[in-house]
């Protein structure tokens, strides 16, 4: 007989009345462990303030994890500040992911099929509501998510015939703007809030390979080892440019001081913002091929996908490797994209793979597919995955998850 067992005979034999709000608190942790944490969260934490304080609890949260996960590694994968992180979101977002992606019957997907070539570019936003995809037919496509699984044969909601000269290659949002990059040395600004009407565009000189954006900043990677700078409140102004890498610049990632940048050369490159010189660089074996690195991510850490497909993840704060692996891919890894609760990876060898992100990455699930998968991108439980064979395949719950 459990502790819980025998504290429950006690009260019985005492004859005292057994209500959730009554019952011992280990009891009641201990029922709450077979109860989904939203539920928990969102409706058992309202009914009183005794369960609100309890449940609020971040060292609850905690445990939970250990005791769910914890024979799956260390999590997070990088040391934290515990007063400072949210272990009772990041187990919603653990959990929600495992549902999702551990049980078919939770999601359903559909394919997008008016791109007429490979896409190599896919952008989740609005929430989660709308998706972007960019293809080398040089055409750029919105589609809103919920309607694309509502109809027999999914159509965009805006379509943008010839957007560019060249292959699209790269997106990123602003507060107000959809931003797209190309091969045809532009970058171009979409009104989000006007159809996506083109309101400005800059040129690069070369072929932009990857973008991002922090607040009134705007960076660029480019074919020819450069990092641009423009400033959207100047018009897209060119401020300043930096040369680290001696190959192409391949990703990027930026917060608020600092830039990450992957290149062709083998090299991950730390630039300092504020300092404006290279703060720390770090040199693989394979060279890096994409990144996930997200300014909002509460937790010092982002991964990197290589040539050979291999993943590595990287303590940001430190800019060091904690740990490389093997995780199954044959061919380069294109596409990697991390959050509190998962870990995707998409592979030139036709896989897209979903990891547990705690630092054993044990994988939930793999998806095969006849073609390479050049790019993946997720939010609020939607995930969108880039086809070389022309087709943008979108997951989502389904509904009342």
């Amino acid at each position: 007989m459990t502790m819980v067992d025998n504290i429950c005979d006690g009260l019985e034999k005492a004859h005292i009345d057994l209500r959730l709000d009554t019952l011992p608190i280990e009891v009641f942790l201990h029922i709450s462990s077979f109860l989904e944490s939203g539920f928990l969260l969102r409706r058992m934490s309202l009914v009183s303030k005794h369960f609100y304080n309890i449940l609020c609890n971040e060292n609850t949260w905690k445990i939970r994890q250990t005791k769910r996960w914890g024979h799956h590694g260390v999590y997070p994968p990088v040391p934290v500040n515990d007063d400072e992180f949210c272990w009772s979101l990041s187990c919603l977002k653990r959990e929600e992911q495992w549902k999702l992606w551990g049980d078919e019957g939770n999601l359903r997907n559909v394919e997008l099929k008016m791109h007429i070539g490979c896409v190599d570019a896919v952008h989740l936003f609005e929430g989660g509501t709308l998706l972007a995809s960019g293809s080398r037919d040089r055409s750029i496509l919105i589609w809103n998510v919920e309607k694309c699984f509502e109809e027999p044969s999914p159509k965009p909601v805006v379509i943008k015939d010839n957007a560019h000269k060249g292959w699209i290659w790269a997106f990123c949002i602003s507060q107000s703007h959809l931003l797209s990059a190309s091969w045809d040395t532009t970058v171009k600004i979409w009104d989000r809030g006007e159809d996506f009407r083109l309101v400005h565009q800059f040129n690069t000189r070369v072929a932009c390979l990857c973008l991002a954006t922090q607040d009134d900043l705007v960076a660029c990677g480019t074919f020819d080892k450069k990092v641009l700078f423009f400033d959207p409140r100047k018009g897209y102004e060119p401020i300043t440019w930096y040369t680290a890498h001696k190959k192409p610049v391949l990703a990027l990632g930026m917060d608020e001081n600092r830039v990450v940048t992957c290149g062709e050369d083998g090299k991950i490159i730390l630039y300092d913002l504020r300092a404006k010189k290279v703060h720390k660089e770090i040199v693989l074996e394979h060279f890096p091929t994409c990144l996930s690195f997200r300014k909002e991510d509460p937790v010092g850490l982002f991964y990197v996908g290589d040539k050979c497909g291999n993943v590595h993840l990287l303590d940001s704060e430190k800019f060091e490797v904690v740990q490389s692996y093997q995780v199954g891919h044959k061919r380069t890894v294109q596409g990697v994209f991390h959050s509190l609760g998962s870990v995707f990876t998409c592979s030139r060898d036709g896989l897209l793979k979903i990891f547990e992100p705690s630092n054993g990455l044990k994988e939930i699930r793999s998806i095969s597919v006849e073609a390479e998968l050049p790019a993946v991108h997720a939010l609020n439980n939607t995930m969108a995955l880039a086809g070389g064979d022309s087709i943008v395949r979108l997951w989502s719950p389904v509904e009342g998850f």
